[in-house]
């Protein structure tokens, strides 16, 4: 086979291929070579295989080197580690390298078989969070059962010793009664409030758009109370992560439930709309509204728990009311959390 055979052959490899001389000079590559590294064959000749490696990884090169050439067989460069290229303008590639020896009465010529892993690390991380996802959705539903079937239980069966009792105080002692009704209705609560909750873990679905999520929570607001509750959500939304979209859903679902329980409020709306950076959600209710600072002061969970999702995803809460002039929850999330978050 003459020199322009075996170079058109060589060169429709789908990998790239070095031969490097035994003082490290490349002294061939393939045409594949050439795209991966973004050089022409006359830039890459004479050149050494360092110049190909990134600053950060070469002293780890050096002894990968050293390692092969004390044993110069055919075999994986750098097993079980993520190796890396560096092309012409500075980018860097994935790489896998296979390396052979040839030796010659110059010394031992070394080929090297460099395979652009790009493609094959992305279909890997999206593996990757596939499997993370699937095991945080089987997490979510074992706690939703173990919510269901043990601590809602239990609470039922607290809830149904305090009715018996309550059979026995009617004679014994009336006055007590009315405080064993108010917590027979807290217990009551605490179960309508944790039925919310596995519900809320059962959403958790990546193919549930934010629209979709908000109107189950209107849902689940008109099922438990007479509150009626608009819905607008801005036609230019941005398209928003699946993070994001479960985390507007908790802090409607949250700021709801605290409309239906304290504020004795006929109507409320919901309105996701695009802002600065980001999405901005507002809660409102006609309600009796109340002082904000008191709020504060007393805790409540409610709306402690969606201060503390807020400020995970980098966003502000504000919250404005009156007594008397009803409610209105503010939230800036931006659509791209901090890192830290």
């Amino acid at each position: 086979m003459d020199s322009v055979l075996l170079q058109a052959l060589v060169d429709l490899a789908p990998d790239g291929i070095l031969l490097v001389h035994p003082s490290g000079r490349i002294v061939f590559v393939n045409g594949q070579a050439e795209r991966l590294f973004g050089y022409q064959a006359d830039e890459l000749v004479g050149r050494t295989v360092d110049e190909l490696v990134p600053a950060r990884f070469r002293a780890t090169h050096h002894q990968h080197q050293a390692a092969y050439h004390a044993h110069p067989v055919a075999r994986p460069m750098g097993t079980g580690l993520e190796l890396f290229a560096e092309r012409s303008d500075g980018s860097e590639l994935p790489v896998e390298i296979s390396l052979g020896s040839i030796p010659t009465e110059e010394g031992v010529y070394v080929t090297a078989i460099v395979r652009d892993m790009t493609e094959r690390r992305a279909l890997e991380e999206e593996r990757r969070q596939l499997v993370a996802q699937a095991e945080l959705q089987r997490d979510r539903e074992r706690i939703a059962r173990d919510l269901h079937d043990g601590v809602m239980q239990s609470i039922y069966a607290v809830g149904l010793s305090l009715i018996e009792t309550r059979t026995t105080l009617e004679a014994a002692a009336p006055e007590a009664v009315p405080a064993l009704d108010e917590a027979v209705g807290e217990l009551r609560q605490v179960i309508d409030d944790i039925r919310r909750y596995v519900m809320g873990l059962s959403l958790e679905r990546l193919d549930s758009d934010v629209t979709t999520l908000l109107r189950e929570v209107i849902a689940e607001t008109h099922a438990g109370s007479d509150l009626e509750v608009a819905l607008d959500v801005a036609d230019d939304l941005p398209s928003l992560s699946d993070a994001l979209t479960q985390a507007v859903y908790h802090l409607a679902r949250e700021a709801l439930t605290n409309v239906r329980k304290h504020s004795g409020a006929h109507h409320a709306s919901v309105a996701l709309t695009t802002a600065a950076d980001g999405v901005l959600l507002e809660v409102r209710d006609d309600g009796c509204g109340f002082d904000t600072g008191a709020a504060v002061e007393r805790g409540h969970m409610g709306l402690r728990n969606m201060r503390d999702r807020v400020a995970s995803l980098g966003g502000s809460i504000e919250l404005r009311s009156e007594p008397g002039s009803g409610t209105a929850v503010l939230v800036h999330v931006p659509l791209e959390a901090p890192a830290s978050a």
